[in-house]
């Protein structure tokens, strides 16, 4: 039940709700990703960190294949206010890849799979976990060019996608005075009772 201040929705939420599915849904796209092109199973390697933030640490080489979720904020088009005083946004997060292997055709190849991967997850599972009203897929790119270090061979990458969100604010809700005590987590009362007043017009 929501409170007197109703849902407040954050980027941060998004980030873990997009997180949360593509660890969920990740061994069973892959497996069946490996099943499709014939490959043994488990050959892919799975993700060994999952990282929401703007970039990879340098150092942290070792924890590769990596992916990155990130929102730089909304996708530019204006929230929707309903009739009812909520407002319906549509955030962009792009998920970034960045994975290593023996060499660099090798770890070119493994980005794209990763991205294929992320991509039917997220289009799949557009709701994430019913959080969300639906996502587009806009872009897709790979920078194999990309190295953290001069003795690996690393590969990056990232899938771009607008993620609809119903009911991230509602302007008519919130409390009449501030009270940093009581207000928080309370609920509006409920009435006892009940009265109406009917006027009867001429017509």
């Amino acid at each position: 039940m929501s409170t007197v201040f109703q849902p407040i929705i954050s980027a941060d939420e998004l980030e873990t709700w997009v997180t949360e599915t593509l660890q969920l849904w990740w061994l069973t796209y892959a497996r069946e990703f490996e099943l499709q092109k014939g490959m043994a199973e488990d050959s892919l390697p799975e993700p060994r960190s999952w990282v929401i933030a703007e970039e990879v640490e340098r150092e942290g080489t070792d924890q590769l294949p990596s992916i990155v979720v990130v929102s730089p904020g909304l996708n530019g088009d204006r929230p929707i206010q309903e009739g009812d005083g909520t407002f319906d946004a549509t955030w962009l997060i792009g998920v970034g890849i960045f994975v290593s292997a023996a060499t660099r055709s090798d770890t070119a190849k493994l980005v794209r799979q990763y991205g294929a991967i992320i991509r039917a997850i997220m289009l799949q599972k557009q709701t994430l976990g019913g959080n969300a009203n639906g996502t587009t897929w806009l872009d897709e790119s790979y920078n194999d060019d990309f190295t953290f270090t001069d003795d690996k061979t690393i590969s990056a990458g990232q899938v771009i996608f607008n993620i609809q969100v119903a009911s991230v604010l509602n302007r008519f809700a919130g409390p009449m005075q501030p009270d940093p005590d009581t207000q928080p987590g309370s609920q509006w009362p409920t009435a006892d009772t009940v009265e109406v007043e009917i006027v009867k017009e001429e017509v």
